[in-house]
């Protein structure tokens, strides 16, 4: 995470765990997406993931 985001962040400790759970499946979901293209031609440049925090 750049600087620039984490500065960003709220500073109250629940908002920030949330937000670390937030990134770590993006991040996740990027890695599928690059272990993919090794083995099959990916037509999606991109993916979205959605989350409720409710």
């Amino acid at each position: 995470m750049s600087k620039a985001s984490a500065k960003s962040l709220p500073t109250t400790r629940d908002t920030t765990y949330m937000g670390a759970k937030i990134a770590n499946q993006i991040n996740t979901n990027q890695q599928s997406n690059m272990c993919l293209t090794a083995y099959s031609v990916v037509t999606q440049s991109s993916s979205t993931v959605n989350i409720s925090l409710a």
